[in-house]
């Protein structure tokens, strides 16, 4: 996302004032290099958020009857 295209999303949100200040600053973090696992972890985590969201899955269906 460019730091124009976010400038346009605080608009639209309804900010007024330090636009392309607060764009910049967003963009900085957003395009930052940001903290891994390693493949095998990060792999085992998305299995285990898969197994959360079916037993969620599985309570909302319970509670729905």
């Amino acid at each position: 996302m460019t730091v124009d295209e976010l400038a346009s999303l605080l608009r639209a949100a309804g900010r007024q004032r330090g636009i392309a200040a607060e764009a910049a600053q967003l963009h900085a973090h957003l395009s930052s290099k940001q903290m891994r696992q390693s493949a095998a972890v990060e792999d085992a985590m998305g299995l285990q958020l898969l197994g959360l969201v079916g037993q969620l899955d599985a309570l909302c269906e319970r509670w729905n009857g």
